[in-house]
């Protein structure tokens, strides 16, 4: 029922990270008018810091689950909906993902600007492992089983278990210095 050319959707506790984000993501889509999609950065907690994180989506890695092309930061065509389909209700945490997948043929751009300030109390953060579990599945849905994915999928398994440990939290705060 969205009436303009590009629609994006916020989450119900994410907010805006400035006052200028959508005029950020028009001008972008002005400048690159082949642009079909795009996402940015987002401001969220990772081992209890708060961080910058995103990185410009690339399909050859969809075998990572969204890998920091987060959902939040999407702002999509309108017409792109009509060729891919929406969002499947019949997934419960990984339909932003399931998206992505049908997403990898529409020209994308990246914006590199913080967008989103991401609020960590929703499903996908409380049921984490639930949800490499379905882009698991997603993923093999589309390209078959595979043994990269499921090693991929292990591997956030244990990094997730890394983070919720103090020396993990400890290791992350290391790494988030010298990002900076």
């Amino acid at each position: 029922m969205a009436s303009g050319s590009i629609i994006h959707l916020l989450n119900s506790a994410d907010v805006y990270y400035s006052n200028s984000v959508i005029e950020k993501v028009v001008n972008f889509y002005k400048q690159y008018p082949e642009t079909q999609w795009t996402s940015g950065n987002i401001y969220m907690k990772r081992g209890g810091i708060w961080v910058n994180i995103g990185v410009p989506f690339d399909p050859n890695q969809l075998y990572k689950g969204m890998r920091a092309v987060s959902h939040p930061t999407w702002f999509v065509r309108k017409e792109v909906y009509a060729r891919v389909g929406q969002f499947s209700v019949d997934i419960k945490i990984a339909m932003d993902y399931d998206l992505m997948c049908r997403l990898k043929g529409e020209p994308y751009g990246y914006i590199n600007e913080t967008l989103i300030k991401f609020d960590d109390s929703g499903v996908s953060t409380h049921l984490y492992l639930n949800s490499i579990k379905e882009n698991t599945q997603v993923y093999e849905s589309y390209f078959g089983y595979s043994i990269t994915a499921r090693i991929w999928q292990f591997r956030l398994r244990l990094l997730y278990y890394l983070l919720k440990s103090s020396f993990g939290k400890f290791l992350y705060a290391i790494k988030a210095n010298n990002l900076k």
